[in-house]
Formats: C-alpha cells, sequence, structure tokens
C-alpha cells in the first residue's frame, strides 16, 4: 500500500509540474508576441483578425532574427472542429492571392532582406527551419499552402529597425525592411491550420 500511495504522489507531482511547464511556456510565447507586434507597422497583422477563426500563437521570432533566418516572423495555429474546419478553410481559400501544394515548391520562396526577391513567387518562411520545422507539423502530401498578402517596403517600427540591427552587419543596416507577407498552411490530414506573418 505504501509503495502505491508513493507512485500516485510521484506521478501526481510530475503531472502538477508539467503543467505548470506547459502554463509558463505558453505564458512566454504570448509575451513574446506582444513584443513582437510592437516592433511592426499594424499593416501586416491587420488581416489576422478578419477571420473568424480561434488562433493560438505557437512560435515567434523577433527582428534579431534577421541576421539568421534573413526575416522575422509571428506564427499561429488552429485546431478546428470537424464541422467547422471546412467553413474555416474555404473561407481561408476564398481570401487567398495564391494557392499552392505544399509540395510545388517552384511557386514560392524564402525571402531574405539582403537579397533581391524573385518575381511572380509568393514569399513565405522556411518550411525546414531547423529551428521551427514546419514540415514537421503537417502532411505534406495533404496540405496546401495560401498566400493572402505580400508589399513591399519597410514594416518594421522604429523599435523594429533598431532590434534587427542589433545583430545584422554594418554593411546591411540600409537594407532591412524591404516587405512582408501572411498566409497559412492548411493540413486536410490532420484539420491543423497554421498561418504565418513574416517580415524582412
Amino acid at each position: 500500500m505504501r509503495m502505491k500511495s508513493l507512485l500516485r504522489f510521484f506521478v501526481l507531482l510530475v503531472f502538477i509540474i508539467s503543467s505548470a511547464c506547459n502554463r509558463n511556456e505558453g505564458l512566454e510565447i504570448e509575451r513574446q508576441a506582444r513584443e513582437f507586434k510592437k516592433f511592426v507597422s499594424e499593416e501586416p497583422l491587420d488581416l489576422l483578425s478578419s477571420f473568424n477563426v480561434k488562433w493560438s500563437v505557437f512560435k515567434v521570432t523577433n527582428p534579431s532574427a534577421l541576421y539568421a533566418l534573413g526575416y522575422c516572423g509571428l506564427y499561429y495555429q488552429s485546431s478546428p472542429e470537424a464541422n467547422e474546419f471546412l467553413s474555416i478553410s474555404s473561407e481561408l481559400e476564398n481570401h487567398a492571392t495564391n494557392k499552392a501544394s505544399l509540395k510545388d515548391t517552384l511557386c514560392y520562396f524564402v525571402p531574405d532582406f539582403t537579397l533581391k526577391s524573385p518575381k511572380n513567387k509568393f514569399p513565405i518562411p522556411r518550411l525546414d527551419d531547423p529551428a521551427f520545422n514546419i514540415i514537421d507539423n503537417v502532411d505534406i502530401e495533404n496540405s496546401v499552402i495560401l498566400g493572402f498578402q505580400q508589399e513591399r517596403g519597410n514594416f518594421f517600427t522604429e523599435k523594429g529597425v533598431y532590434e534587427a540591427k542589433k545583430f545584422a552587419k554594418p554593411q546591411n543596416h540600409d537594407k532591412i525592411g524591404n516587405g512582408y507577407s501572411n498566409g497559412a498552411i492548411i493540413d486536410y490530414s490532420s484539420k491543423k491550420i497554421i498561418y504565418w506573418i513574416i517580415i524582412w
């Protein structure tokens, strides 16, 4: 009996610690998302609220990531109920200006603030980023990638430019602020939706 009681206590303790860690991690991501919004202008962020979707932030890369990634971004995900998924995915697809299979890499490119962007391709985040591997989170065979908006120009706030310059090489400081894009990946197998906003 004593051993069973100890085992129950240990399991409960692990559960409490795990729950606390997950809660703290979630709060930290939300804090990072709020901070990110101070670095960019309103325009790239406006579209998100127009969709009737319950989003949760799950990844943030701040302007300091420009040096490593070539862009920075804010990522949301949603896993709606099956009966809502079709209407939500249809709404997103109707709003898209670009649509392609996730396997069709000729339709899009990964932006880099130091390089000139190719024409007739839509800018998206790197799908196999070692720090945040989108490919591992979706079924490639049954996913589509949607592009909503892309604009050229500087969409960083003054604070965002300052943050980006901390890690960018001095010769690249005048290249910061080339554009933004937003879009989504819809995984029809798991009924998961990933929404991104990237700025470079």
